[in-house]
């Protein structure tokens, strides 16, 4: 809902945006449902929002018929677009590895986030692959089948937003790879301790790596409208 409200104040031409909000956790889709019926309650023409709930990284029907694939569920979404084409992917994935979620989360996350939230399960896990990555390789798998021309990712740090990079540069579909930090929007660049100048992939703004930004196709017009403003 966050992400319909700064879409629509920026452009408020696009009144007919369809956003749909996916997570694995009944608790969180309950969650966002009576959050989403509260905000209608308070604003009149709100746009198109849903949410559901599906497995992203299953594939398929998904888990043993428990809880659907998320391609199952976007085929069947919106039969205009037979869920093959979604222009936009924003993801804040589980980015913790269970190592990490072990020594260096803090106690407080550890003891009132959700583990579902923050680690990916086990079972998941990928050969060469960082424990804590394995949602990045399916997500840019699904903005492949989607034909999504913009995806934004959030990560947990810098170290973390490079890997992601060099995926993105890997699939080969991107006209453009970019790391934020923090705040994007500053005009200082303040060195974040570690970075090293890099032509592949810009890193935009100052404060520590917070999300990985890749864009292609006509989401390249756009981007060339908002500088030409």
């Amino acid at each position: 809902m966050l992400f319909q409200h700064e879409f629509r104040k920026l452009h408020a031409g696009y009144a007919d945006v369809q956003a749909l909000g996916v997570d694995l956790s009944p608790q969180a889709v309950r969650l966002a449902q009576r959050n989403l019926e509260k905000q209608k309650k308070e604003q009149d023409d709100f746009p198109d929002v849903r949410f559901t709930r599906a497995d992203v990284l299953a594939k398929g029907e998904g888990n043993k018929g428990l809880v659907s694939g998320v391609t199952s569920v976007l085929s069947g979404y919106n039969e205009s677009t037979n869920g093959k084409s979604w222009d936009i992917l924003t993801s804040n994935p589980p980015y913790i590895s269970p190592s990490a979620f072990n020594h260096t989360t803090s106690r407080s996350v550890r003891n009132f986030e959700p583990r579902l939230a923050l680690v990916p399960e086990e079972q998941y896990h990928l050969p060469d692959v960082d424990p804590g990555d394995v949602f990045y390789p399916r997500l840019l798998q699904l903005a492949k089948e989607l034909s999504s021309s913009i995806v934004l990712f959030e990560v947990a740090d810098m170290d973390q937003a490079r890997r992601v990079a060099a995926m993105m540069k890997h699939q080969g579909l991107w006209t453009g790879v970019e790391i934020w930090r923090d705040d994007p929007g500053s005009d200082i660049d303040a060195p974040y301790d570690g970075d090293r100048p890099s032509a592949e992939v810009p890193v935009i703004g100052r404060g520590n790596g917070r999300s990985v930004f890749a864009w292609r196709g006509e989401a390249s017009r756009w981007l060339a409208a908002r500088t030409a403003v």
